[in-house]
């Protein structure tokens, strides 16, 4: 998968989580769900090339596990 768009948004927490609640949930995530994501999400380090893939790859698996993201609507 090419991750590039959100590796560019990665060192920004809430704008990676608005483009991935927008993309794969409909943005359908609600705020209290939005911001343990991003509690989680800023306790990884967006210093290099690899934290910043490692955070995309915790906000989409966070999302994906969301119980908002999990039911349809």
């Amino acid at each position: 998968a090419d991750y590039s768009a959100l590796i560019a948004l990665a060192a920004n927490s809430s704008s990676l989580l608005a483009e991935i609640n927008l993309v794969l949930a409909s943005s359908q995530l609600s705020s209290a769900t939005l911001t343990q994501i991003q509690n989680a999400v800023d306790t990884i380090g967006a210093a290099t090339d690899a934290g910043k893939l490692n955070r995309v790859y915790a906000a989409l698996t966070l999302v994906m596990a969301a119980p908002e993201y999990i039911t349809q609507k």
